[in-house]
């Protein structure tokens, strides 16, 4: 009876066992110590796609080889052998059917019974669809990482082609954030404004001087009333002081979903400079017509008057008449000067230019530029440096200094030094004439040379207007520098 009960006791467990094997999720074998299959769970025959007629009593090399190959039978089989020998666990990840599309991920274990090993437990799992979507993710991150390269390359080009452009653009550029503080500026900003790189990096143009509060603030409220700034005629400072026109365009750009502004100045300095040049020419141009065509035909009877007049002082009975008299000659002399100075703008006058010392020619008409400066209690002072002689014409060249010394002399409300000064810049001799004076108003800067531009009360326009003609045809340039402490003519020959 007793017998009885431990039968029905180990078939229970038996079924137990095997119900609980069966519910697993894993695959579950039995090996014994010969490697034989003695006991599976459904799961295990449903990964291995085998049925338990099929795997029970046969060996794993057996088994493994059906379903692996006879490669990784073998090493598994050696394996099993291994553990049984020696005890442990040991895990095999991902192991490749014959089929290509399974993989399996294999545990060994010994079992054992007071020390010795009485079989071996097997666990597999299908890992399949892990490694499918594994894979799938790997695939896709490495299309993810492409795209993220070719996208990152394709910006990284954009950028270098952006700034490519931005640093040879001719015109005056710079990006900045939305308080006016400069971010960048291209190569045609540094070369123009002076200044470098890093000494703009941060700062507003306000700050460094570009440009006024006042034309910022022009600027700052065109630019928020529309969004955008087109072809805005402003004044810029360059480092070195120098006044630039310019045009200045500003628009909104993003970057790293920043608003920032890019701005951008075109020099127009140059071409107002020859659009003024060419104006003057036309007027020198009608200047010299009307002095072609009025001098003879004018000077003629003034000449014959002159005479009568002088004849008629003369007589006794015209001497209460003197003072009136003296004033007709006076007036007539006037008018013959101006004449004389319609006659030197002609362009095509003729010249005799000769190699000649320039120091030479000031130091000769010293006397006459003293004698004007007495007048007046002013002071002419020569500095003449060693230069290289010229070709020369001897008049013009005194009626030049003439001229542009006793405009230095009108120009000093009180009693002052002007300057002559002499050298040698670069390729180039230099004839500087110096007053201290007030300076030129910018209206009349402007428009220097222009005939008939004056500021005096008695004056006939003219005498710059001779003084640029004489320069052109001595192939030179005329640079003005004026300010609240004087005004300086550069007379710059280049020969």
């Amino acid at each position: 009876m007793q017998y009885e009960d431990k039968d029905v006791s180990c078939k229970l467990k038996a079924t137990i066992l095997a119900a609980a094997l069966d519910q697993a999720t894993l695959g579950i074998a039995v090996v014994d110590t010969r490697q034989r299959y003695v006991q599976i769970n459904k799961l295990f025959s449903n990964i291995m796609e085998m049925d338990s007629e099929r795997l029970i009593g046969r060996t794993i090399y057996e088994v493994m080889c059906e379903k692996f190959g006879a490669v990784q039978a073998e090493k598994l089989t050696n394996i099993a052998k291994q553990i049984i020998t020696t005890g442990g666990c040991y895990t095999i990840n991902e192991w490749k059917s014959l089929n290509g599309w399974q993989y399996i991920d294999w545990t060994l274990k010994r079992l054992e019974l007071d020390g010795v090993a009485i079989a071996l437990l097997v666990t597999i799992a299908d890992v399949s669809k892990h490694v499918q979507l594994r894979r799938e993710v790997e695939t896709y991150q490495q299309q993810l990482a492409h795209l993220v390269a070719k996208n990152t390359a394709e910006l990284r080009r954009a950028n270098e082609q952006f700034y490519a452009a931005f640093n040879v653009m001719p015109s005056l550029m710079s990006i900045s954030d939305q308080q006016g503080r400069i971010l960048n500026a291209n190569s045609s900003f540094v070369k123009v404004t002076g200044w470098k790189k890093e000494e703009v990096i941060g700062r507003t143009p306000v700050e460094i001087g570009l440009w006024s509060q006042a034309v910022f603030e022009d600027i700052e409220y065109k630019f928020w009333q529309e969004g955008y700034v087109r072809n805005m005629e402003i004044t810029l400072m360059t480092k070195a002081g120098q006044i630039r026109s310019a045009l200045f365009s500003a628009e909104k750009i993003v970057v790293d979903g920043d608003t920032q502004i890019l701005g951008m100045a075109t020099d127009v300095t140059d071409a107002k400079l020859m659009k003024s040049e060419m104006m003057r020419l036309d007027g020198l141009d009608l200047v010299g017509q009307m002095a072609a065509g009025i001098s003879h035909e004018v000077r003629n009877p003034m000449t014959t008057v002159r005479g009568f007049l002088q004849m008629l002082l003369k007589k006794e009975e015209c001497k209460p008449y003197q003072e009136y008299f003296e004033l007709m000659i006076t007036e007539l002399d006037r008018a013959n000067s101006i004449i004389s100075e319609f006659l030197a703008v002609v362009k095509n006058k003729p010249s005799c230019h000769v190699e000649t010392d320039l120091n030479t020619i000031i130091k000769a008409i010293e006397p006459l530029l003293a004698t004007a400066a007495v007048a007046s209690g002013s002071t002419v002072v020569l500095e003449l440096g060693k230069i290289r002689c010229l070709l020369l014409d001897d008049k013009e060249i005194r009626q030049l200094l003439l001229n542009l010394v006793r405009n230095g002399l009108e120009a000093m409300e009180q009693p002052g030094v002007v300057t002559v000064r002499t050298y040698e810049e670069e390729d180039q001799v230099v004839l500087a004439i110096q007053d201290q004076g007030i300076g030129i108003p910018p209206q009349i800067l402007a428009k220097l040379g222009t005939p008939f531009l004056t500021s005096k009360n008695n004056g006939t326009g003219l005498g710059l207007t001779v003084c640029y003609g004489i320069v052109e045809r001595h192939k030179g340039k005329i640079e003005v520098a004026t300010g609240a402490e004087g005004t300086t003519f550069y007379i710059r020959f280049s020969q």
